[in-house]
């Protein structure tokens, strides 16, 4: 069996591939339990502990999260290549120890026959040399208990900072996407590896693969929920070059991603290319 169709189609829509969700071990239980640690443990490892990449953890009504807004309804803590493990919490230790590299050791093999069965062999070049990971550990607790009057979503609607993103254990009630008509659509709930492009494939590839633009819904079991997305990014301090020769550093990059959230009228496409 294949792991993706000859021509995988990941344009305005989530790719699922036949690989199974793959086992993040005691990974679920260690999210929880960081957590539910006492509030000022926590934030001792705010993003702004790390400020590398978007390493670090966030909150409900967080107010300068680069990874959430204050609306949404989830903790995050992100780890990625970026930073020492060392710095990371001890709930995460293991994990990080035992699994880590060979998880991006094979979600990296996936991206590169994604990109190449696109046909984006220069972004492949490019993903090979200079990229690495960042993984999104996503816990959102029953509604009840966020404390956070109900906007009838869970997440808010956003495209992601990555090349690709890839969800390993598939995606679960409530996650929606937008079309290429503009409508909103449920994705099915399949316990398969599924990938989507994000803004920088839409960056680099000059807007020929678009950023999937997605969100988390309420659905009819609002309990605890969580996910976990491993980011393709690139290496700090790399400069990486579009298809069509605009070129662009990690760190520029990463600034632009998070102008939209300042504008919501702000569009990347129309970013001024030297």
């Amino acid at each position: 069996m294949s792991v993706i169709p000859l021509q995988p189609d990941i344009s305005h829509q989530p790719l699922v591939t036949d690989l199974p969700a793959i086992s993040l071990a005691n990974l679920p239980a260690a999210l929880k339990g960081f957590c539910l640690q006492p509030l000022p443990y926590r934030l001792q490892h705010l993003q702004s502990t790390y400020e590398i990449a978007f390493d670090g953890y966030s909150y409900p009504g967080q107010q300068d999260s680069r990874n959430q807004g204050p609306e949404d309804h989830l903790h995050s803590f992100v780890f990625s290549d970026f930073s020492p493990r060392e710095c990371y919490p001890q709930q995460f230790q293991a994990f990080i120890r035992d699994q880590w590299a060979p998880l991006c050791r094979q979600v990296h093999a996936l991206e590169q026959s994604i990109l190449l069965a696109l046909g984006l062999e220069s972004i492949a070049s490019q993903h090979q040399r200079h990229f690495g990971h960042m993984m999104s550990a996503n816990y959102y607790p029953a509604a009840r208990q966020t404390g956070v009057d109900s906007s009838g979503l869970r997440l808010s609607a956003h495209p992601d900072v990555s090349l690709l993103t890839v969800f390993l254990q598939g995606l679960g009630p409530g996650f929606e996407y937008r079309d290429a008509a503009g409508c909103w659509c449920d994705a099915p709930v399949r316990q398969r590896v599924t990938v989507f492009a994000g803004e920088l494939l839409e960056w680099l590839s000059d807007g020929t693969v678009p950023a999937l633009r997605h969100r988390v819904s309420e659905s009819a079991d609002n309990g605890d929920r969580f996910s976990f997305a491993l980011f393709s990014l690139p290496q700090p301090g790399t400069e990486l070059a579009s298809i069509e020769g605009a070129k662009i550093t990690t760190e520029d990059w990463y600034r632009l991603h998070l102008e939209q959230w300042d504008n919501p009228g702000y569009n990347h496409q129309e970013i001024s290319r030297p």
